[in-house]
């Protein structure tokens, strides 16, 4: 009865263990099944590169929140941050770092 019990949890553990994503800080969307590796830009880059196009340094944002996605039938990068005083949100192409999309809101 223990080596059963002990079966069955080591099965549960290792079942919990493969439903974790490998890397915690992506979120995929939808059904896509992209990954970091199709991506030619890091995240990093990404959202330097968001940044950069918002004139804001890295120091003065908060609530960063980078996603992989299929927008259009291109992969991007889904990069939001805010200010105290804006929300933002970007499209970053994965091949090559442009801007695709933006959009500036004032923050509530």
């Amino acid at each position: 009865m223990k080596k059963l019990f002990a079966l069955i949890l080591t099965l549960v553990f290792v079942l919990s263990l493969s439903a974790c994503n490998s890397d915690k800080n992506m979120t995929l969307s939808g059904s896509d099944t992209t990954d970091t590796a199709s991506a030619k830009i890091t995240r990093e880059e990404a959202l330097d590169a968001a940044l950069k196009h918002a004139e804001l340094k890295k120091d003065g944002v908060h609530d960063i929140d980078i996603e992989l996605e299929k927008e259009r039938g291109t992969t991007v990068w889904d990069v939001d941050f805010e200010t105290p005083e804006h929300e933002y949100s970007y499209e970053i192409n994965t091949e090559n770092g442009n801007v695709e999309r933006f959009n500036k809101e004032i923050n509530d």
